[in-house]
């Protein structure tokens, strides 16, 4: 996360997306290493595709690193896609 206030830190968040949908983490004030230690939960996800296809070949989780600014609303900072995989019918990132 690279320093994008006045103050040479930033506010991170980040945005988290699977499928249709996304949720958002808190923001961490003054940092550019942060720490997350919050989890995000999509309950109730509707993927309409064969079981096994979905196992083998999972929708992309997409995390997105932002900085909130007071001017700005947000500016991305970067982006990443973990890999997923399926173990007990439940998937792992």
């Amino acid at each position: 996360m690279y320093a994008s206030n006045k103050s040479g830190l930033s506010d991170p968040y980040a945005k988290v997306s699977f499928h249709r949908y996304s949720l958002t983490s808190r923001v961490i004030k003054q940092n550019v290493s942060p720490t997350w230690d919050q989890t995000l939960v999509i309950s109730e996800v509707k993927i309409y595709e064969e079981g096994s296809n979905i196992t083998s070949s999972p929708p992309p989780v997409v995390m997105q690193f932002y900085n909130k600014d007071r001017i700005v609303s947000r500016k991305m900072n970067f982006d990443c896609v973990p890999s997923i995989t399926c173990l007990h019918n439940r998937f792992i990132i």
